[in-house]
Order: C-alpha cells, then sequence, then structure tokens
C-alpha cells in the first residue's frame, strides 16, 4: 500500500509544502504541491498544519484532496502496468490541482 506524507523544507514564510509518495521501503519520490504554508503553523512530525482557522481548514481540504486523486491515480496506474515515477508524480499532482 502506497503512502503519502507531507513536509516542509524550509523555515522563511510562506514554505513550500512536500509530498513524499512511498510505494514501499526502496521506492519512494518527493515533488513539491505547489501549496504554501506559515512555517510555525506546520506539524513536521505529524505532517499536517496546526491550527483550525477558515484559511488552515481550506488547506487542510486540499492536502485531503491531493492525497485521494493521488491514491485513485495510482490504484489506476498500477491495474494499467503502467510505471510510476517523479516524473509521473508531478504530473498527477499538476493535474489533481488543474496546472498543466
Amino acid at each position: 500500500m502506497a503512502k503519502i506524507k507531507y513536509y516542509i523544507r524550509s523555515k522563511k514564510n510562506p514554505a513550500n509544502i512536500y509530498m513524499r509518495f512511498s510505494i514501499d521501503r526502496d521506492n519512494y519520490f518527493r515533488r513539491k504541491t505547489n501549496l504554501l504554508v506559515d512555517p510555525d503553523l506546520w506539524d513536521n512530525k505529524k505532517g499536517k498544519v496546526k491550527g483550525n482557522d477558515a484559511e488552515l481548514k481550506k488547506l487542510t481540504s486540499d492536502l485531503r484532496k491531493l492525497t485521494s486523486a493521488i491514491t485513485e491515480k495510482y490504484n489506476d496506474a498500477i491495474t494499467k502496468k503502467i510505471h510510476v515515477n517523479n516524473d509521473w508524480l508531478e504530473n498527477k499532482i499538476n493535474s489533481a490541482q488543474g496546472r498543466k
């Protein structure tokens, strides 16, 4: 089963949120999600937003939708025997967010 975890790599505000997509122990991919967050409002250990004002709830919702979309597309790729790699993940993140 694939796992998705989010993290930030910067302490500067705003910080990009990155995705770590793990298929198994040896196959994992990391890509930028194009979502931004204040590092003071992010819990890297839990991989989610701290707090619950309206803007943070929307960000949490966006991350859940992205997780759902990537998981669904991964399951489709497995049944169609499509090779999953960093480029695949980047394309799926962009298409889930309506980017080209």
